[in-house]
């Protein structure tokens, strides 16, 4: 008698066994052009996965493949994934597999969309898989999303968080060039929460929002007064890519410029010095703003800036001027007050294979999105109209729902109006 042995199929593992693995794919990127680089400074195509169990994962021997036909197309060395981590594999057909390495698989990823399988040691079960995943964009990955359909909000700076300010008393380019940035050693500076001011012009209506009052000597308003505060909140975040909403409310006297991790993003009321045109020691104000102004709080959507946030480690940094002005009834200069609150929305929504707009290689993947929109036309270009006109606006792609603001803010795919045909143009 002769026994022949066929070769094992490819099964999938059920459910409930996967969820007991942990390990999935996490997400992919097949056209690298512009987001990390592997050892040989080259933009090679990469996929991630996470152990989202509640124990180290061990993968070594299990196999990456984008041929469901050759499940053990390529093999994992030894190799452990911690609890709640992730790894990174470039798929740049450079098959290096040494425990401890960078890895990288014996094949590409097509852009335009193929299978791809995470399979277990024993060469056939399918741990997780793509089959196939869709036409790729570049630099647009595609993996476990997060939905926005549900939110909460985060306080990112607030009433009880930690601050660092001085008034500097001369230029320091050490100081000047560098105290907005992540790395800076503030350790020398005043510590203080929640917001920094004084109030000594004879009332107390500013005392009630300073968390860390300034004396005289710290920042002087009667003889030799100091105009400049810079102030930092050093805070962190954890998968910033899921944030799908930034706002700053923030109340002040008199001016400011507002810094995310070294980079301006806002500035109000601060007088510009043509002869030196970067921001300066002793810069001051270029308006008084009253007691009653001041505490009404300025709200600005910064959403347009999540980009600047980091996984980890962030500040938020402020240029504070104060008004050198003793001429009106409120004495501008003998007070002084920036209290920040930064808000984030985060979203929580169930996790679907979606696209997502930033990358995340190494960390929780943020919001999707089912697809990509192609560009609007408009029917009238921009410039200067004596009269008033009606504006169309199309798209490359068909059936794309199209919103819109009138006030200078960005639409949102909640906010603004619904585009139902062409809008009467009559004003700025």
């Amino acid at each position: 008698m002769k026994i022949s042995k066929r070769p094992a199929a490819a099964r999938i593992e059920n459910l409930e066994t996967r969820r007991l693995l942990a390990v999935v794919i996490n997400e992919i990127l097949a056209g690298n052009t512009d987001t990390i680089i592997d050892q040989d400074g080259e933009y090679s195509d990469w996929v991630e996965l996470h152990n989202n169990g509640a124990a180290p994962a061990d993968i070594g021997g299990w196999y990456l493949s984008d041929d469901l036909a050759n499940l053990t197309k390529w093999q994992f060395p030894a190799t452990t994934i911690p609890a709640g981590g992730f790894l990174t594999i470039f798929a740049s057909d450079k098959n290096r597999a040494t425990s401890g390495a960078e890895l990288h698989t014996n094949f590409k990823l097509t852009s335009a969309g193929e299978n791809l399988a995470l399979v277990q040691a024993d060469g056939t079960t399918i741990a997780d898989s793509f089959a196939p995943f869709p036409a790729q964009k570049d630099d647009r990955s595609y993996g476990r999303a997060t939905s926005d359909s549900s939110s909460v909000n985060e306080t990112l700076v607030g009433a009880t968080s930690p601050l660092r300010v001085i008034s500097p008393t001369s230029q320091s380019a050490a100081v000047d060039d560098f105290w907005k940035d992540i790395g800076f050693n503030d350790a020398s500076w005043t510590a203080g929460t929640r917001s920094v001011g004084f109030d000594r012009d004879g009332t107390t209506n500013l005392l009630t929002y300073i968390g860390t009052n300034l004396s005289e000597a710290q920042m002087p308003s009667t003889s030799s007064p100091r105009f400049t505060a810079y102030v930092r909140y050093t805070f962190n975040i954890a998968d910033p890519a899921q944030f799908t909403a930034l706002n700053l409310q923030l109340r002040y006297d008199d001016g400011f410029i507002a810094y995310i991790n070294g980079k301006e993003f806002k500035r109000a009321g601060f007088q510009d010095d043509d002869a030196r045109p970067n921001p300066q020691w002793d810069a001051r104000a270029n308006q008084n703003r009253d007691d009653a102004t001041t505490a009404t709080p300025l709200n600005l959507d910064i959403s347009k800036y999540m980009s600047l946030l980091k996984n980890g480690q962030n500040v938020l940094a402020f240029h504070a001027v104060n008004s050198a002005s003793t001429t009106s009834s409120s004495l501008n200069v003998k007070d002084f007050l920036l209290e920040p609150v930064l808000t984030a929305t985060r979203a929580t929504g169930a996790v679907s294979t979606q696209f997502m707009q930033t990358p995340t290689a190494g960390s929780a993947n943020g919001v999707g999105t089912l697809g990509f929109v192609g560009d609007t036309h408009f029917s009238v270009d921009r410039g200067f109209f004596d009269s008033p006109f009606a504006l169309s606006i199309t798209s490359d792609t068909p059936g794309a729902s199209i919103r819109y603001t009138l006030d200078g803010n960005e639409p949102s795919a909640s906010t603004g109006a619904l585009y139902t045909g062409p809008i009467n143009i009559s004003e700025t």
